[in-house]
C-alpha cells in the first residue's frame, strides 16, 4: 500500500476534488481525511463543546417546530421497525 500526502483547504462547500499525481494508477482506493486539532476554532464550532451541544439542540428543536408532520409516534416507528424485519425473511 501506497499512500500520498496532499494539503488542501476545506471550502465552505466541503467539497473536495483532488487531482493526483501521474504515478497514481487508476482503481480502488481509500481517502482519509485528517483534521486538524480544533482547539484554536471558535467555542461553538469544537467538537463536543457545551456551546456545540445546545447549538445543535437548538438546530434540532427548530427543525422539529418546523416539520411537526414528519415526527412519528413510538407506536408508528415500532410498527416500521416490525414491517421491515419482517422483510428480511420473505423469499421475495
Amino acid at each position: 500500500m501506497r499512500a500520498h500526502k496532499l494539503a488542501v483547504t476545506i471550502p465552505d462547500t466541503r467539497r473536495l476534488e483532488l487531482v493526483l499525481p501521474e504515478d497514481v494508477l487508476p482503481g480502488d482506493a481509500e481517502v482519509i481525511v485528517l483534521m486538524r486539532d480544533d482547539t484554536d476554532a471558535p467555542p461553538h464550532f469544537r467538537t463536543g463543546s457545551r456551546e456545540a451541544v445546545i447549538e445543535a439542540e437548538r438546530a434540532v428543536d427548530a427543525w422539529r417546530a418546523q416539520h411537526p408532520d414528519q415526527l412519528l409516534s413510538k407506536e408508528a416507528i415500532d410498527r416500521d421497525l416490525a414491517a421491515e424485519r419482517a422483510s428480511w425473511c420473505d423469499d421475495g
